[in-house]
């Protein structure tokens, strides 16, 4: 793990705030800190990338943990490509094959993924076909991720507890 020496994880939050309703309280109940790189993901690439960077950095807790809803999540998910401080990344509704491209995004999130270092949970509400894109993208390269059904709180808290310890070696 790339963050200090406590075995609290910080989770840095970054997007839908609907779809994270309620996990920063169900989070702090359970000890773990609760933090959000407020309008990161409305930012130009570079901006929220330096936004979410200083969050993880200032995190006193360890493991750093980005979580990331809707498009925030898919912001998430490409800024823990490229950060070496991210030891964890939780994705809530996150596209990251997307129907159209621009300038802004010219190439899918989920090509990114071979410079993923830290393991990746991916919550969807729906069952989608992107976890079979995934699962195409990630298992040859034995990187570690899983999938879940988003089934609200406090099993989705659950879910990504048992993540922490599967992948974090934390309780």
């Amino acid at each position: 793990m790339s963050g200090g020496t406590s075995s609290v994880p910080t989770l840095v939050a970054c997007g839908d705030h609907e779809a994270l309703a309620g996990w920063p309280e169900a989070a702090v109940a359970r000890g773990w800190i609760w933090t959000t790189a407020e309008g990161a993901e409305a930012l130009p690439d570079r901006d929220a990338g330096s936004r979410l960077e200083a969050a993880l950095v200032a995190a006193d807790g360890a493991p750093r943990i980005l979580i990331g809803a809707g498009p925030g999540g898919t912001r998430a998910f490409l800024h823990a490509c490229r950060s070496r401080v991210v030891d964890a990344v939780v994705l809530v509704d996150a596209p990251l094959v997307l129907e159209d491209l621009s300038q802004g995004m010219p190439v899918q999130p989920l090509e990114m993924s071979l410079n993923l270092e830290a393991p990746a949970l991916v919550l969807d509400r729906e069952e989608t076909d992107e976890r079979e894109a995934i699962a195409a993208r990630l298992d040859p390269f034995a990187k570690p991720w899983d999938a879940d059904r988003c089934q609200g709180l406090p099993a989705d808290l659950e879910r990504v507890a048992r993540f922490f310890a599967d992948y974090l070696d934390l309780e």
